[in-house]
C-alpha cells in the first residue's frame, strides 16, 4: 500500500470533505489555537493508516540464525582438530533490537578462550551503514577428543606396543593437551608409572627407551615406490624407536639423517 503524503494525492471530492472537517475541527479546538493546515495533515495521515510515512519498524535478532553461525564458526575453528562436537544452547545479551534491512553477523572470541564448555564469544552486526551493534553470545559446547587410552593394564616399566593401546573419545579438558594423540610417536617408549585399562596415557607418563646407542653398526634404508636401497652405516647418537639419528655412511662417510625403525633399521629419505 503506498503512504499518502500530500493531500494532492486525494480526489478532490474527499479534499473538500475533509477541509469542511477541518473547520469544523478548528472551531472546536479553537482554545489550542491548531492551525488548520496542520489539522489538515493530521486528518490525512489518520485515512492513510495512522502512521507516520516512512517509519521503519525495528526487526529482531534470530535466535535460529545466531545459533547456525555459532555452528559455523565453531566447524571453521575446530576442523583440523578432528574433535567431535555439538553446540547445545545459545544465548544473546544486549539489545537484539535492530533495524530493518539486511544483516551481517561476525562472531570473534578473546585470547585463550577455548571452544569447550561454556564459551563467551563476541559478536559483531553491520547493516548498510557500519556497525550497529556489539554484542555478547554464550554458547554450551559439547566437544569430545580422540585419544589413546590404555586397552588393558599396563605395569611400571611396560613398553608400548600396538596390542597396548585403544582409540577412546572422550569429553575435552585443557588437561588433556599432554595426551597421546598419535599412536605412532610412542609406540616403543616406556612407561615411567602403572596405568589402568581405560585411563589416559600421557606423554608426561612415557620415556624414550634408546634402541639405537652410539657407535652401534645400523642398516640404512632408501626406499621410493618399489625401488630400495641399502647401506651400511655408524650411529653417531643415541635414539630410541621413531625418533631421529645422525647416522654416518659406513663407505663413503657421509653423514645423513633418518628415523629409527628399530634397533638395526635407520630409514633415510632420498
Amino acid at each position: 500500500m503506498r503512504a499518502i503524503t500530500s493531500t494532492s494525492d486525494l480526489p478532490l471530492p474527499l479534499v473538500l470533505r475533509m477541509a469542511h472537517r477541518g473547520r469544523r475541527a478548528a472551531r472546536l479546538t479553537s482554545t489550542f489555537r491548531l492551525p488548520l493546515p496542520l489539522i489538515l495533515g493530521l486528518a490525512v495521515l489518520l485515512l492513510a493508516g495512522g502512521g507516520w510515512a516512512g517509519a521503519a519498524s525495528p526487526q529482531r535478532l534470530d535466535p535460529a540464525r545466531v545459533q547456525r553461525e555459532v555452528e559455523r564458526y565453531v566447524e571453521a575453528e575446530l576442523k583440523e582438530s578432528g574433535d567431535a562436537w555439538h553446540v547445545e544452547r545459545v544465548t544473546v545479551a544486549g539489545d537484539v533490537n535492530l533495524p530493518e534491512g539486511p544483516l551481517r553477523l561476525t562472531l570473534t572470541r578473546g585470547r585463550g578462550v577455548e571452544l569447550a564448555g561454556t564459551v563467551v564469544l563476541n559478536l559483531k552486526v553491520e547493516a548498510a551503514g557500519g556497525v550497529v551493534r556489539r554484542l555478547r553470545v554464550t554458547a554450551t559446547l559439547d566437544r569430545r577428543h580422540p585419544v589413546w587410552v590404555a586397552a588393558t593394564d599396563l605395569a611400571r616399566g611396560a613398553v608400548l606396543d600396538e596390542a597396548s593401546l585403544r582409540l577412546a573419545t572422550v569429553g575435552w579438558s585443557g588437561a588433556l593437551r599432554d595426551a597421546v594423540s598419535r599412536k605412532e610417536e610412542v609406540l616403543g617408549m616406556q612407561l615411567v608409572r602403572a596405568v589402568r585399562a581405560g585411563e589416559v596415557v600421557r606423554t608426561q607418563q612415557l620415556r624414550v627407551v634408546e634402541v639405537v646407542h652410539r657407535g652401534d653398526r645400523v642398516t640404512l634404508v632408501a626406499q621410493r615406490g618399489p625401488l630400495q636401497v641399502k647401506a651400511s652405516g655408524v650411529a653417531r647418537d643415541s635414539a630410541g624407536r621413531n625418533q631421529r639419528v645422525e647416522v654416518a655412511n659406513a663407505t663413503s662417510g657421509k653423514v645423513v639423517t633418518g628415523t629409527v625403525i628399530d634397533g638395526s633399521t635407520v630409514e633415510v629419505a632420498f
